[in-house]
């Protein structure tokens, strides 16, 4: 291989040491005479590296370029030794992989507690067709109104509306609070009604329901849905466990992997409400997440490394399955049936606006 001064390079390994040179012609204290590698060389064969470099231009040895290390997390403050693109606790985007683009307009995939949007959603308030509050909702001044808080992509809070009597939420002319450019909110989706603690929200039959953000383990039944991140799961039941000790004409048993057998399975569910990918439930607890648990969707940049858990547990003859957070930073979000008593701090999404209770 011709070097930077026209003869042929000993190319010396470090981790090997100076003994091992692969030109025969050279002798150890030609060999010696090579200079150490440094920062700025290649660590193959010691050439000059050029900034910006990515492999030597000499030997083609590819160069390891690694960012620099970090402390915290500046989502969590959780400590960390290495480059990890996402916190691998609460998922926050540490750093921009310039891979992970996507292919219109290059924005980085990236990790935060949510996704900013092209057009923050803009909340219309009946009145004669102006953007403005419904009388019915009181005005910002009222003394110990419940607010209800737009909460932005970012995690940011935006308008806060004082709620001092029932309101609907969809994206009818004729409703309260409007979210017309949303397709996922159906025209009368939801009524709120302010408590002695909090709000009362109730699903006006919509087609895709509306969503409470769990703070404690709570019951699920077959029919139940819930998301974390931007996975929308369904539990299911199963079918009958068919036979396995079946044998065929020939008295043969079919052969295959030994399974427990499944108690309950999870269906995602696609945009459109199409039941895609299932997953079967066999162990007493199953864990959901980016990087830790039995399922995992690795892609899912606003999942953390181990958001959520179903716990299954057998007493008196019956089975009890519940869903709890493992304290992710986005949430897990369980479907009303009917109606939720929600008290201040409390979040729930409709569609995509995701809304928050506050005093």
């Amino acid at each position: 291989m011709d070097g930077l001064l026209g003869g042929t390079y000993a190319k010396v390994s470090l981790e090997r040491g100076l003994s091992q040179v692969f030109d025969a012609g050279k002798s150890m204290d030609e060999a010696a005479m090579i200079p150490m590698p440094h920062a700025s060389s290649c660590p193959g064969c010691g050439a000059a590296r050029h900034d910006g470099a990515t492999g030597c231009h000499a030997c083609g040895h590819r160069f390891r370029i690694e960012a620099p290390p970090l402390d915290t997390c500046p989502g969590c403050a959780a400590a960390i030794s290495a480059p990890f693109e996402f916190c691998p606790m609460c998922g926050h985007m540490l750093r921009e992989n310039p891979a992970s683009r996507v292919g219109m307009g290059g924005e980085a995939a990236g990790a935060r507690v949510f996704r900013e949007p092209e057009a923050s959603p803009e909340l219309k308030f009946r009145r004669g067709g102006e953007a403005r509050l419904d009388a019915s909702a009181g005005r910002a001044e009222d003394a110990g109104a419940v607010l209800l808080v737009l909460v932005g992509r970012d995690g940011a809070e935006g308008e806060a509306l004082p709620i001092t009597g029932p309101l609907e939420l969809g994206t009818d002319a004729e409703v309260g609070i409007r979210f017309p450019d949303d397709r996922f909110v159906s025209p009368r989706h939801a009524r709120i009604e302010p408590t002695g603690e909090g709000l009362r929200v109730t699903d006006l039959s919509s087609r895709n329901g509306v969503f409470v953000r769990i703070g404690t383990p709570v019951p699920v039944y077959p029919g139940d849905t819930f998301l974390l991140g931007h996975q929308l799961l369904r539990l299911d039941g199963v079918e009958a466990t068919p036979d396995t000790n079946a044998l065929d004409t020939d008295r043969v048993r079919g052969f295959g992997t030994p399974l427990p057998p499944a108690w309950g399975k999870l269906t995602l569910l696609a945009i459109g409400a199409v039941a895609c990918d299932t997953y079967h439930l066999r162990g007493k607890e199953t864990r959901l997440g980016r990087e830790t648990g039995e399922i995992l969707f690795p892609h899912d940049a606003f999942l953390s490394r181990a958001h959520a858990r179903l716990r299954m547990e057998v007493r008196s003859g019956g089975m009890n399955v519940v869903v709890e957070d493992m304290g992710s930073a986005n949430g897990t979000y369980l479907r009303v049936r009917g109606h939720a008593e929600l008290h201040r701090g409390d979040m729930f999404r409709i569609g995509d606006q995701v809304l928050r209770v506050k005093a």
